[in-house]
């Protein structure tokens, strides 16, 4: 049974090993996109810290006054009502009903507010808009950093990182390439398939 299982782990991290190996082979081989700029940009994640999400925070829409957004998905909303929803239920059915002693209630503000301090940045980011103005041929992207826009006649191209630097979750980048070299994020999450379509 041992041996079975020693051996699994070791085929299991062989193949790891070799899908690695293959992934920086093809990293290295930039000759792919058969175009010369791409040998002097960045491959490096933009998004090196921050705010990452498992799941898919944005999804893509195009308006009727010809912008295409990203706008909140249903996940996002969803991961939120309950995060944020929930210790507010509590919150409020604790102070409420006056059950509580009042040596009591300070350790559940504290612990409740745990809750307030992660989401509500985490939600504002969320709802920061993210989309391509194609009246201005303009992509604007507001976040907790900032404000920033490029010109659309500036990007080069579109540019798909996997990045594995994390022990448990792969995630992918979408970023812009402007003709300067300058990288801008679009999004950032672990699936890959959501981001290319």
């Amino acid at each position: 049974m041992i041996r079975k299982l020693v051996n699994s782990f070791l085929k299991y991290s062989n193949g790891y090993v070799h899908e690695r190996q293959q992934h920086r082979q093809k990293l290295d081989d930039l000759s792919r996109f058969n175009d010369e700029f791409a040998k002097s940009v960045s491959w490096e994640p933009v998004v090196k810290s921050g705010i990452r999400s498992a799941f898919r925070t944005k999804r893509l829409i195009r308006s009727e006054n010809n912008t295409v957004r990203f706008k909140p998905s249903l996940q996002f909303l969803f991961f939120n009502i309950l995060f944020l929803g929930a210790p507010g239920l509590i919150f409020i059915k604790a102070f409420v009903s006056g059950r509580l002693n009042p040596g009591d209630k300070w350790p559940l503000i504290a612990l409740l507010s745990v809750f307030f301090i992660i989401g509500i940045p985490y939600l504002i980011w969320g709802l920061k808009p993210v989309y391509f103005d194609l009246n201005r041929r303009r992509f604007i992207k507001k976040s907790l950093h900032g404000h920033e826009e490029v010109s659309i006649d500036g990007i080069h191209a579109l540019q798909m990182i996997k990045d594995e630097g994390h022990e448990d979750e792969t995630y992918y980048e979408l970023n812009i390439v402007m003709k300067n070299k300058y990288r801008l994020n679009i999004v950032c999450h672990s699936g890959d398939e959501t981001i290319r379509k």
